[in-house]
């Protein structure tokens, strides 16, 4: 079955039209892959290109959204290049495309886009921290309802893993008091949009280092609540927590947290702890 196959070129195209460019010159290479029938690549061939561009908000539109959601990161990837352009190109990008065909989660993908050019063209750790964290809260929104915690005591032989709706992350020093810069200017401009257009209106302007220390920090959701929220945590917590980013044993967190510094005696409290707060789950 390749309905769903084609379904997704299409959308890849719809957004990125030089990809159907692609496709006619040279279908094998653009569509390698993509499991299409012979009759399906010659459909997506025999498309009009012009009806493809015939929406010319569509990208602005979705760029839109992911903006929003990644807000002080775009914010300060604008503000380095002065081009919308180069946050556009996500749409032409690779994990675009990966995204897109793969079923995976687009703001995931654009969070990715933005710590590549971090690390590459723009060459800002500032970028590829905000981006981190912004990542992580685009998860946790995107997470399951968080479930009401139901007693259970811990076992050994139990399988646990971190609950879906929390995400422990790690940033550089300073990366927060960049986070609240971009915010308060982004909270400026929204006053008098307008403004952002007057020469002596809101700019980005020198923003705070980052330092050579480690935030740790818990992107959680409450249950009912549907914004993310931001708490500190220690480096030992968010060790727990990412040893059991896929299911483990009560006994090897107990081990893990030992070997993390915990005491043995206070070792299974701690890990009942994050059971009876719901950080953990069972299984």
């Amino acid at each position: 079955m390749t309905a769903a196959a084609l379904q997704r070129v299409v959308v890849r195209c719809l957004f990125d039209p030089a990809l159907h460019d692609a496709i006619r010159a040279d279908g094998d290479r653009a569509l390698a892959g993509v499991p299409l029938s012979a009759d399906e690549r010659r459909w997506i061939t025999a498309a009009d290109g012009r009806a493809l561009r015939a929406d010319p908000l569509r990208r602005r539109s979705a760029l839109k959204s992911l903006m929003e959601e990644y807000r002080t990161a775009s914010a300060l990837a604008v503000g380095l290049t002065r081009r919308l352009a180069t946050l556009d190109a996500f749409f032409s990008s690779g994990l675009f495309h990966r995204a897109v065909q793969d079923r995976g989660s687009l703001g995931a993908a654009f969070g990715a886009y933005l710590v590549q050019l971090a690390d590459g063209a723009l060459a800002e750790p500032r970028l590829r921290h905000l981006a981190t964290l912004e990542r992580a809260l685009a998860r946790v929104r995107r997470a399951p309802r968080p479930r009401p915690v139901l007693p259970a005591p811990l076992r050994d032989n139990g399988r646990y893993r971190t609950a879906p709706h929390v995400v422990p992350l790690s940033v550089a020093g300073g990366t927060l008091e960049v986070l609240h810069a971009l915010e308060r200017l982004l909270f400026d401009i929204t006053l008098a949009p307008a403004a952002a257009l007057a020469d002596d209106g809101p700019r980005l302007g020198p923003l705070p280092a980052l330092d050579a220390s480690t935030r740790h920090l818990l992107a959680e959701r409450a249950p009912g609540v549907h914004e993310a929220t931001l708490a500190d945590a220690t480096a030992g917590l968010c060790g727990l927590l990412w040893h059991a980013a896929t299911p483990v044993t009560g006994a090897a967190l107990q081990a893990h947290a030992r070997e993390l510094g915990a005491d043995a005696a206070e070792a299974p409290a701690l890990v009942q702890g994050l059971l009876d707060t719901g950080l953990l789950r069972p299984c």
